[in-house]
């Protein structure tokens, strides 16, 4: 059920980005890639922004604890305030590009219909999938070898696929419409070859979720309270179930960060490439196109190593905490 609505909200909401961002470049006087890029942006935070809100309620409890109240408080501001500013930056950017006013509006309108109507939808398919069965630590399972080996099939099998329809769609092109399109079509497959695998690699993961989610009885306040432990190595007191519920989250987190990890991986480069392709084009790109890829870089450059000592921690804990996972103590 998750799954199924995670893929069609995804669907959706590039349609509506695609549909915007054609709305806006019809309706713009003067083109310019400085000022494209720069509602584009504010595009993509007004679209992705509520999609990983409603996303997350699709998952947890985030309105029932005290603390779990709070960190949904702290998520929509945030959300919020991203929202506020990838309005601006559609405003700015249309105001550059003399893009029609009505036009801006409805984007924006869009935007805060889409950040109103997240967490109600996102609760609404969580109390559909748990009416099957309630998340408990009862349910809890180890993620074993398998599934790490399942979530790279996957991912390699679309990897090939999108590439593949890539070359076939270029071939097409260049046959029925114009030979020199191949090339270019056949570079633009390989981006979205990596998109594509990292969608799939995602989605294989929330097998890795579900188990981490069944650990905190499906609820983020406890999973934070889980992350504060093991992740960051905060001294917090934990009562019986919950030193059990750390072991076991201990235990799955750093497959699910490895995952994530791959995931962050496949759709970097799949922007790194894009950008370099746009770089080494005819029109040789923009100075932005040029910071956007140096800012990727970077990022990816303070992700990784946090992740890898978060992984090591959890290892550590899950090493030193053992015992709890034994068939008698689950």
């Amino acid at each position: 059920m998750r799954v199924v609505a995670y893929v069609l909200t995804v669907l959706l909401v590039t349609a509506v980005m695609v549909g915007e961002t054609v709305l806006l470049l019809l309706t713009s006087t003067h083109r310019e890639p400085g000022t494209t890029g720069i509602a584009g942006a504010g595009l993509g935070v007004m679209v992705y922004g509520p999609l990983m809100l409603g996303s997350v309620a699709a998952w947890w409890r985030m309105r029932d604890a005290s603390d779990a109240g709070r960190y949904y408080r702290l998520w929509l501001i945030w959300t919020a305030v991203a929202s506020a500013v990838g309005a601006a930056l559609v405003v700015v950017g249309g105001v550059l590009s003399g893009t029609a006013p009505w036009a801006v509006a409805i984007v924006i309108a869009t935007g805060v219909v889409l950040l109103a109507v997240a967490v109600p939808l996102g609760d609404r398919v969580r109390r559909s999938a748990d009416r099957h069965r309630e998340p408990s630590a009862e349910h809890w399972t180890p993620t074993g070898p398998g599934a790490v080996v399942r979530v790279v099939r996957i991912t390699a099998i679309t990897f090939a696929a999108v590439l593949l329809v890539g070359v076939v769609g270029a071939a097409v092109l260049a046959a029925t419409v114009d030979p020199d399109l191949f090339g270019d079509t056949v570079l633009l497959a390989v981006p979205l070859a990596f998109f594509g695998a990292g969608l799939a690699c995602a989605l294989a993961g929330l097998r890795v979720s579900k188990n981490l989610r069944e650990a905190a009885a499906g609820d983020i306040g406890t999973l934070r309270k889980l992350m504060r432990v093991v992740l960051r190595g905060k001294p917090e007191s934990l009562d019986d179930t919950e030193q059990v519920a750390a072991a076991r989250y201990a235990a799955g987190i750093p497959i699910a960060l490895g995952i994530q990890l791959a995931f962050l991986g496949l759709l970097y480069a799949g922007l790194v490439i894009q950008q370099v392709i746009t770089l080494l084009g005819s029109d040789g790109g923009s100075p932005m196109q040029l910071a956007i890829l140096v800012l990727l870089v970077l990022m990816l450059a303070v992700v990784v190593p946090l992740t890898v000592v978060r992984i090591r921690r959890a290892r550590r804990y899950a090493r030193e905490h053992a015992d709890l996972l034994q068939p008698e103590t689950v």
